[in-house]
């Protein structure tokens, strides 16, 4: 399930995510940090939100292989410290946020509305 604003995020808020979100990305895509989770594993950020303070960010991620679900979320929240100083070193930021991962549960579930919207087209 992805995360729901209680109010609709600021400017500031959706620029502060994009850049955690291409960082990031840059991070997985370059393997900056050594995981051996991730070296079995392709990672897509599939999103980032932002707390109103900008002090908490969550990151959605979308592993290709649905088993290790656990063990490599497991893995990445004990390494947010390391991926928060790549972070707060790319980012000029007065605060740089506590990361926290999530896996991103919203693709498998638009999948799964698509099959169901093709049985019914094919009835």
């Amino acid at each position: 399930m992805t995360y729901q604003y209680k109010k609709p995020p600021t400017n500031r808020q959706l620029k502060v995510s994009e850049l955690i979100k291409q960082e990031m990305a840059m991070i997985f895509a370059k393997g900056e940090i050594f995981l051996p989770e991730l070296e079995k594993i392709p990672v897509t950020v599939t999103d980032v939100k932002i707390s109103a303070d900008l002090k908490i960010s969550t990151i959605f991620i979308n592993p290709l292989d649905d088993k290790i679900d656990k063990d490599l979320i497991k893995a990445l929240n004990i390494l947010a410290p390391e991926y928060r100083k790549k972070i707060s070193n790319r980012i000029n930021l007065k605060f740089s946020p506590q990361i926290r991962f999530q896996i991103d549960k919203f693709i498998d579930e638009k999948i799964n509305i698509e099959k169901l919207f093709d049985k019914v087209n094919a009835n």
